[in-house]
């Protein structure tokens, strides 16, 4: 949390002056539920425009108040999936700080600095902590399927935030194997209905903002997932130029066959939580191919977004998971060692570039405050990523409800 009260600058920047209108709309006393949940791009993001509404009109708009309340949720998720580390680690006796330790930063880790400094973030981060609480609840009804109901809520919650969100339902069906009981057969059939309603409802409309997938697009997407899912380890790749980029999707591919060889072969010996574990690394992976069906034609490159990074990540937080909390992990102790340490390095790594990234950004967009109550909108435009016209007629809005700078 100390990103945001370091770095933070307090002005809206690129997509967050879309949410201009609709907060000018609730300061006269309209809230407008059209607008909020109509399709963002491939995105509907329906509760956290509504949560930066209700934020925005109580607060007169402060942008830290976004990105605190994010950071927050961000340290939930870290609370959450230490949880489970406990849990796993005590029931085998294995070691608990050192996997606590590590998934902590992976989790924490200043490398994802976008979803702590741009409140327009707080959709990756609610939705992720919705993700990993509905996939933990669903886990939890299979000895009480009473909470199966919270579990398909938090759900639904999380496809409704981000795109990402999504994720879970396909995840979710590996918690459900082997389907043996009739317990399980009714968990998998309220599980498919609902995801099948889900989707329904999320691709209503979505038509007017995005055209149908071919299967020329299918290898770009592939490409762009793999790119995703090795981003947590290397955000600093398009410095490297082509190469980077290329060398980045290389790990990504080789964290989802490390994870696919980690989960058979615990399945295999019976000793750990091969489903949780599992279907959390699937999670970055659908998340990844989501993201490519909805952004791929704006090149690979934009995959190493620092948004994306806390669901990247969890990819290999179920790698760690698996090598050091389960009874019987594949590898010898030696080669586990090895890989935790190469990870940990890149992790910080990458980490030192996000912090970089927090103070150019805010070196960047500090003058902006002044620039706008000078009237200079030619100036601050480029900026915050903004059409000068566009960026004119917003800001009269915000003058006048007196939100953010000109509260």
């Amino acid at each position: 949390m100390l990103l945001p009260l370091i770095f933070q600058v307090d002005v809206p920047v690129h997509d967050q002056w879309d949410l201009v209108p609709a907060m000018s709309s609730w300061c006269d006393g309209r809230l407008p539920v059209n607008e909020i949940w109509h399709p963002y791009g491939e995105h509907r993001m329906f509760l956290p425009r509504l949560l930066m509404l209700l934020m925005g009109r109580a607060s007169g708009w402060r942008i830290q108040l976004e990105s605190l309340l994010s950071s927050l949720l961000l340290i939930s998720v870290a609370a959450l999936i230490a949880i489970s580390v406990v849990r796993e680690s005590r029931k085998w006796k294995r070691n608990i700080w050192i996997p606590l330790a590590i998934i902590s930063l992976m989790t924490l880790a200043p490398n994802r600095a976008e979803a702590y400094m741009w409140g327009w973030q707080l959709q990756v981060s609610l939705a992720l902590f919705l993700t990993i609480s509905a996939l933990i609840l669903f886990e939890k009804s299979q000895n009480r399927l009473i909470l199966l109901i919270p579990a398909l809520i938090c759900g639904f919650a999380a496809s409704i935030s981000f795109g990402a969100g999504l994720a879970v339902w396909p995840s979710g069906l590996l918690i459900l194997l082997p389907l043996r009981s009739k317990r399980s057969w009714i968990r998998a059939a309220v599980w498919f209905a609902t995801a099948a309603g889900v989707a329904s409802v999320y691709l209503g409309s979505m038509h007017e903002t995005s055209g149908p997938i071919t299967l020329e697009d299918l290898p770009g997407i592939a490409f762009y997932a793999t790119v995703f899912l090795g981003a947590p380890l290397l955000t600093y790749a398009h410095r490297l130029t082509v190469a980077g980029i290329y060398l980045t999707g290389v790990i990504g591919s080789a964290g989802t066959v490390l994870l696919a060889f980690l989960v058979s072969g615990i399945r295999r010996s019976g000793g750990g939580n091969w489903r949780f574990w599992g279907a959390l690394g699937c999670i970055s992976i659908f998340a990844g191919l989501l993201a490519g069906a909805g952004r791929s034609g704006l090149g690979a490159e934009q995959a190493l977004a620092l948004r994306y990074i806390p669901f990247s990540s969890l990819l290999w937080i179920s790698i760690v998971a698996l090598m050091t909390t389960v009874k019987n992990p594949p590898f010898t102790v030696r080669l586990r060692k090895t890989v935790l340490w190469i990870l940990v390095l890149m992790v910080l790594f990458s980490s030192v570039h996000g912090i970089y990234y927090c103070r150019r950004r805010m070196e960047w967009l500090e003058p902006v405050p002044q620039m706008l109550l000078d009237g200079r909108y030619d100036l601050a435009a480029p900026r915050v990523l903004i059409e000068q016209r566009k960026l004119q007629h917003l800001c009269e809005l915000l003058r006048y409800n007196r939100l953010s700078v000109y509260r």
